[in-house]
């Protein structure tokens, strides 16, 4: 037991040793003292020329260095910006040039075309239903047409106003006997009305 611990133990200094050098020949070398240089005052010129301060009112001009983009010149972007505007982030309202070649024409613009309302069922509507009989069970509607002169019996299929308007069914809700017509495939339900004077 002894002997594994100082295995590990050796194991582990010479793992960490051999780990911090970057290379097996390399030596760590010391900076070399520099020399102390030999302390004589500070030389004081006679006459000494001021060095040129630039004014306020002398622009820099900047030197192009390669390939760069030269920066804007503040003087010039104040200038054109307008003046009294109160929130730098509002929208700008730019005016709007609208040039047309001399030669462009103008086009007509066609009125799309309407389209006509669907036909409506005003024959089946005006149709009257003064009763309903049921005879060996098979109901059958006593109707008047507006373009007929009298009142007539009909059944699921008949036709009535020349053809124009179909009895498409006969049917009992309830008690209220229903008669369904049927006029450019729109269906008009229809109860018992009586007749008219």
């Amino acid at each position: 037991m002894r002997y594994r611990s100082a295995a590990v133990l050796v194991g582990l200094v010479t793992f960490t040793l051999a780990g911090c050098t970057s290379s097996p020949n390399t030596v760590a070398q010391s900076p070399a003292p520099a020399s102390p240089a030999p302390a004589s005052p500070p030389a004081v010129a006679q006459n000494p020329s001021p060095t040129p301060t630039p004014s306020p009112s002398q622009s820099l001009s900047p030197t192009p260095v390669g390939n760069l983009i030269p920066s804007t010149n503040p003087a010039v972007e104040l200038a054109r910006t307008r003046a009294g505007r109160q929130d730098p982030f509002s929208i700008v309202q730019l005016p709007l040039k609208v040039t047309l070649p001399a030669s462009a024409t103008p086009v007509p613009v066609r009125p799309k075309p309407v389209k006509p309302l669907p036909p409506q069922p005003d024959l089946a509507r005006a149709v009257q239903v003064t009763g309903v009989v049921d005879i060996d069970g098979s109901l059958q509607a006593i109707v008047k047409a507006p373009e007929e002169r009298t009142s007539r019996t009909v059944v699921a299929g008949d036709t009535l106003a020349d053809g124009q308007v179909q009895v498409t069914r006969i049917f009992l809700s309830g008690d209220t006997p229903v008669v369904v017509l049927t006029q450019f495939g729109i269906q008009v339900f229809k109860t018992v009305s009586g007749p008219t004077a």
